[in-house]
């Protein structure tokens, strides 16, 4: 039996809609321009997502989603690595909906997914405390019965998207585990939420996250939720290594571009032999971060939940180690204007090395990975 690992022809059609619209709207001027906005994104462009159903991709279609898979959020991922999207899609549609469908109850599910998909609602997972290093479970933030609710007190930082989200999905400490917790951006009174914005290294938008006796919804209905978690974070985690590979396809195809107009001693430096070896170079860590990317991917169809995690955090960390190649020969390639801001290379490397600072590092990874016997296991 033989595997294509060609897309499909609405795989194809999808990445050529979003392409479309990325070239026309997400040029390096325009970016900047929304970078330096008080939002930091575009609600216009959000709401062309709606429309073209890129919100709901991954929610079942009875939630007014497309009910698409892994392969389909993978080609999104990948088109909006390559524009350096801004819009939270992350945080909203690959975290929180995926969480929510994964974890809600119908009731649940009804009451927010289509408001995710028609582009009415944002959401924003909010899991990293102060001292946790990489860790999603070890928190402080605790969760106490109040009635039929629940109340929530600690605090979470580094959240993206905490500062424009109107829920929030919070872990906390329950007496059975760590459990979810759907908490109103906006509470006030009694309980309080506290959200202290600020722009994270690759430019986007988040927030440190006060919880002061804050009114919160258990999501679902098990107090222990660390299994969907550990899934959710694996399916993050294949999406960042989809859009790492838009991250770099772009960088290296701007240095090749770059090299090939350079001109020095009256010749385009592409023809210098120890700068046309870094270029290959290059290559091969993008064909080896695809292949990885892939992989991820494929692991979220039908392996088990312990070779899943193991083969995305090994996938992720030559995805890491290709973008750290990639990302600092395109900037020394491009010379003094690679340092700049108003040139796209320094934001691409940005976005790459915070891809590679999420969930965990490459350190961590490897440690993770070997103490599970490596990919092989």
């Amino acid at each position: 039996m033989t595997m294509d690992f060609d897309p499909t022809d609405e795989q194809r059609m999808l990445a050529e809609t979003v392409n479309s619209l990325l070239d026309k709207r997400y040029d390096p001027s325009s970016r900047l321009k929304l970078l330096d906005s008080e939002l930091g994104w575009s609600r216009e462009l959000w709401q062309q997502y709606a429309q073209l159903g890129l919100l709901g991709l991954t929610i079942d279609e009875q939630y007014d989603g497309a009910g698409m898979g892994p392969a389909e959020l993978a080609t999104v991922m990948e088109s909006f690595g390559r524009a350096l999207v801004l819009e939270p899609f992350f945080p909203t549609v690959v975290l929180g909906a995926t969480l929510v469908s994964a974890a809600g109850t119908p009731e649940q599910k009804a009451a927010i997914l289509p408001r995710v998909a028609a582009g009415e609602k944002l959401l924003a997972y909010a899991y990293a405390e102060p001292g946790a290093r990489w860790s999603v479970t070890d928190i402080a933030t605790s969760a106490t019965r109040a009635g039929d609710g629940w109340t929530l007190a600690g605090e979470k930082i580094a959240v993206e998207g905490a500062d424009s989200a109107d829920t929030l999905i919070v872990s906390a400490v329950t007496p059975d585990g760590i459990g979810l917790f759907l908490v109103d951006a906006a509470s006030t009174g009694a309980g309080t939420v506290t959200i202290a914005p600020y722009a994270l290294q690759d430019g986007r938008r988040g927030g440190d996250v006060l919880l002061v006796n804050a009114p919160a919804e258990l999501l679902g209905t098990e107090t222990d939720a660390i299994a969907t978690i550990a899934t959710v974070v694996d399916v993050a985690t294949a999406a960042l290594c989809a859009e790492a590979v838009g991250v770099c396809e772009r960088m290296l195809w701007m240095t090749v571009d770059y090299l090939k107009t350079r001109v020095q001693f009256g010749r385009p430096i592409a023809v210098f032999q120890a700068l046309q070896f870094r270029a290959a170079d290059m290559y091969v860590a993008l064909e080896q971060a695809k292949s990885m990317a892939l992989l991820a991917r494929l692991s979220l169809a039908g392996d088990s939940p312990e070779d899943r995690q193991r083969i995305v955090r090994a996938a992720k960390i030559q995805v890491d180690l290709s973008s750290k190649q990639i990302g600092q020969e395109s900037v020394q390639l491009h010379g003094g204007i690679g340092m700049t801001m108003e040139y796209p290379v320094g934001h691409y490397f940005k976005r790459s090395t915070v891809i590679g600072k999420t969930f965990a590092d490459t350190s961590e990874l490897i440690e993770l990975v070997g103490a599970d016997g490596g990919l092989i296991g």
